[in-house]
């Protein structure tokens, strides 16, 4: 009887390790992230698709350190870009702008700004990039509208979104399990805009960590290719992630009225905050305890994020 017990528990533990994984939108960065990557220039095959499979990056070059920061678009000189954007990707140069408004369901991107080179502006009609949760299989097309600069020229696009595969990915530094690799393809085909524009891009996600742990890019302008760039977490790391990280904070009560709970595993004296879901700032403070009951009362009822050491974690209010 042990013996089966025992067996039992191993193969539900296997079960377990290796089930699909879904991606929330606790995968989206909100103002003040400061995500640190590798970059290589080379472009490294993204592999194949499929369940269950192991892509090894190990021997990702790095031709240079950069940063992904995300920062509010009144503090960029483009906030008339995109009107009703929230938030704006950039990098530590400035030389380039993405424009997104995120929410728990969806991820809205409104185009972007090459500094000195060209725009897209997807105002009119944007592109839902990312419709949560996000599962092995899902897959949808999105159409919208492109105004592109220099010219001022218009034209419709296409967008493909595909969650391909899933697995364990090896990493310079680490290696993580339970990761989601999505398929993103932005075409625009308009013989006014040189016959077209395609982006593709592979990620591969954790469920709550932010931005991607990898993502493998190529822009084609006109069946030239114009740009191409792995971005990859290169933060150390030992075993395999995912399958056994160790929550740095709990909350609760969830959902709370006028009172939350933060329990933290390891740090103490360490700043937090809180966001509504459009990425403005409700509300921070110190958690200077172990356990630390902080006032919400002030809290409008909604969702929200709190933030601390670079974990998310989402509460509701109700009164």
């Amino acid at each position: 009887m042990n013996k089966l017990f025992f067996l039992l528990l191993i193969i539900g533990l296997s079960l377990k390790l290796s089930a699909q994984p879904s991606i929330s939108s606790s995968i989206l960065p909100v103002i003040g992230d400061t995500i640190k990557v590798g970059v290589d220039t080379l472009l490294v095959s993204p592999g194949v698709a499929g369940a269950n499979v192991t892509w090894n990056f190990k021997s990702l070059p790095l031709h240079y350190s950069s940063s992904r920061i995300y920062i509010a678009p009144a503090s960029t000189a483009y906030s008339s870009f995109a009107p009703a954007a929230t938030l704006v990707r950039t990098d530590p140069l400035g030389s380039f702008y993405s424009f997104w408004k995120n929410s728990s369901t969806v991820s809205i991107y409104y185009g972007f700004i090459e500094f000195n080179k060209y725009d897209q502006s997807y105002n009119t009609l944007p592109v839902n990039y990312y419709k949560f949760p996000l599962t092995y299989t899902k897959n949808y097309i999105d159409s919208f509208s492109a105004t592109t600069n220099p010219g001022a020229f218009v034209g419709p696009g296409k967008y493909y979104f595909t969650a391909d595969a899933w697995g364990t990915i090896i990493l310079p530094h680490k290696s993580v399990s339970n990761t989601l690799r999505t398929k993103s393809v932005l075409y625009i085909g308009d013989s006014s805009i040189n016959d077209y524009s395609l982006t593709t891009d592979y990620a591969w996600y954790l469920e709550g960590k932010k931005d991607p742990l990898l993502v493998i890019s190529t822009v084609v302008v006109n069946k030239i290719l114009y740009k191409k760039f792995a971005l990859y977490d290169n933060t150390s790391g030992s075993g395999i992630l995912g399958a056994s990280n160790q929550e740095p904070f709990k909350l609760y009560p969830n959902p709370a009225k006028n009172q939350l709970m933060i329990e933290k595993s390891l740090w103490t004296n360490a700043p937090y905050a809180i966001y509504n879901l459009q990425g403005q700032l409700a509300q921070n403070g110190t958690l200077m305890e172990q356990q630390t009951l902080v006032d919400v009362s002030a809290l409008a009822e909604g969702m929200y994020l709190l933030k601390y050491n670079n974990s998310f974690r989402k509460f509701t209010v109700k009164k």
